[in-house]
C-alpha cells in the first residue's frame, strides 16, 4: 500500500511539471588541435629540431551566451589531453541554439576531469598538486611540456610547467576579412569549434605570429651546467639584452627582463588560439582555487 501510495505521489508531481518549449537545440561540438610542432617537430631558424614528448593540457568549461542564444547546458568539466598525440580530440560539448557568444578556460584539472588519449590519473593528480615557481606560489599546473630539440650532435630536453589559469571570453575570428563574435548553433545541427594548441610557439622570438621565426640557440645558451636540460630557473639567467638582437625578443614588456619571463609571461599565453587566427578576450591568474 505505502509503496503505491509513493508511486501515485511521483505521478502527480510530475504532472505539474512545465513542459520545456524550448525549440529543439543544436549541438557546439568543442575541439582540440594540434600544430604539426606537436607531432612532426619543428626545424627553427638556428638550426635546431625541436620535437615534444608529451604536451599536456587542461582545457574546458565551454559556455554559451548571449541575447540571441538559447543555451541548455554548459558542461561543468574539462578535459586532461597529450596534444602531443595529435588531434583533433574532444574537449566538450554544448547544447545551444541561436547566435551566442563562446567562453572557454584553461586551468589545472579538477578531480573529476575526464583524461584523453594516453593521460593518466597520476598525470591529472601531478597537474592538480599545488606548487611554486618564480611567477606562481602554490598553484596546479595548466599546460606540462617535456621535449627536446637537437643540433648536430648536442641534444638538451626541457620539462615546464605552466601553473597559470587562463579565462577566454567574448572569442571572436575574422573569415573572409568580417569579424565574426561568437558562434551559430542551428537547431539540431552540430556546429564544431577548434581550441588550437600551438606547440611551437614557445619558441618565436616575437609575439606577433606573422612577426616571429623560431629560435632555441637562447634556451641551449641557458644551459650553464651543461647537463643537457635546460630548466625555467636557468631561463631566468638569460637576459633578454642578451639575446634580443635583429628584432628577436624585441616586443617584450619593460618588466620582463629575462628569457623566462618572456616564455612564461607572454609565449605560454599564445599556446591556446580560437580557431587558428581567432582572438578573446582573456583574464589571467594563479592556479589557486582550492582544488575539487
Amino acid at each position: 500500500m505505502f509503496r503505491r501510495l509513493l508511486f501515485v505521489l511521483a505521478l502527480s508531481s510530475s504532472a505539474c511539471l512545465p513542459k520545456d518549449t524550448r525549440p529543439p537545440p543544436g549541438e557546439l561540438h568543442v575541439v582540440a588541435t594540434a600544430d604539426d610542432a606537436l607531432t612532426s617537430g619543428v626545424d627553427t631558424a638556428d638550426g635546431w629540431h625541436v620535437t615534444f614528448d608529451r604536451f599536456l593540457v587542461s582545457l574546458g568549461h565551454a559556455s554559451v551566451e548571449g541575447d540571441a542564444c538559447i543555451g541548455y547546458s554548459d558542461p561543468t568539466y574539462n578535459r586532461v589531453l597529450d596534444m602531443a598525440r595529435g588531434g583533433p580530440q574532444d574537449v566538450n560539448l554544448v547544447f545551444a541554439y541561436g547566435q551566442c557568444d563562446f567562453d572557454f578556460e584553461l586551468s589545472s584539472p579538477w578531480e573529476d576531469s575526464v583524461l584523453g588519449a594516453g593521460v593518466t590519473a597520476a598525470d591529472r593528480t601531478a597537474m592538480r598538486t599545488p606548487g611554486s615557481d618564480p611567477y606562481v606560489t602554490d598553484a596546479g599546473i595548466s599546460i606540462a611540456v617535456e621535449g627536446r630539440a637537437r643540433r648536430d650532435q648536442v641534444e638538451k630536453t626541457f620539462a615546464w610547467s605552466y601553473r597559470r589559469r587562463i579565462d577566454y571570453s567574448t572569442c571572436q575570428v575574422t573569415i573572409d576579412g568580417k569579424k565574426v563574435v561568437g558562434v551559430s548553433v542551428a537547431r539540431e545541427q552540430t556546429t564544431t569549434v577548434d581550441l588550437d594548441v600551438n606547440g611551437a610557439v614557445l619558441f618565436a622570438d616575437h609575439l606577433a605570429a606573422d612577426e616571429a621565426s623560431f629560435r632555441f640557440d637562447a634556451f641551449a645558451a641557458g644551459d650553464t651546467n651543461d647537463d643537457g636540460i635546460v630548466t625555467l630557473d636557468e631561463l631566468a639567467g638569460v637576459a633578454l639584452a642578451s639575446v634580443g638582437t635583429a628584432g628577436a625578443y624585441s616586443d617584450a614588456k619593460p618588466q620582463w627582463a629575462t628569457l623566462a619571463d618572456y616564455l612564461y609571461d607572454g609565449l605560454f599565453a599564445k599556446v591556446v588560439r580560437y580557431r587558428g587566427n581567432g582572438t578573446c578576450e582573456t583574464e589571467i591568474f594563479a592556479n589557486d582555487r582550492t582544488p575539487h
